[in-house]
């Protein structure tokens, strides 16, 4: 389960199932699924799953959808929570699948499921998650 807040404070914990109604219902969460002042938007995901560590190249493996997801806010390189901001993002546009790059730059589509191998395994990626340089950490997002 994850919360944005405010146009895109992104949070989650291992208690969050527990603890996200501490406060009741709000009316005050603005249309666009991003929370609002004191409001969270509560996404219940069941998880995702790692699938594994992939090559990429400047000719993109899985396209980024970078700018065009608010919750994906300032420079990818000191966004926190990367992981956890890409799988609301893919989430909130119908996709299966994400990948995360070079410690935060995030990439998905609707048909990364066929396309996220093209070009090979990699082991680049670091142990954050968070890929490595021209290295696509892929998730799946379960349902």
């Amino acid at each position: 389960m994850d919360a944005v807040q405010n146009s895109g404070w992104c949070i989650s914990s291992a208690l969050v199932i527990k603890t996200f109604n501490k406060y009741g219902p709000s009316s005050s969460c603005r249309h666009d699924g991003e929370g609002g002042v004191w409001a969270n938007q509560v996404y219940l995901l069941k998880g995702y799953v790692s699938i594994g560590c992939y090559k990429d190249t400047s000719c993109r493996a899985i396209p980024t959808l970078e700018g065009k997801d608010s919750i994906l806010d300032g420079s990818y390189s000191q966004r926190r929570d990367p992981i956890a901001k890409w799988a609301v993002a893919a989430m909130r546009a119908g996709y299966r699948m994400f990948a995360v790059e070079n410690d935060g730059w995030c990439a998905s589509s609707v048909i990364a499921p066929m396309i996220f191998a093209k070009y090979g395994t990699s082991t680049a990626c670091k142990h954050d998650g968070e890929g490595g340089p021209w290295a696509n950490h892929v998730y799946c997002v379960m349902r």
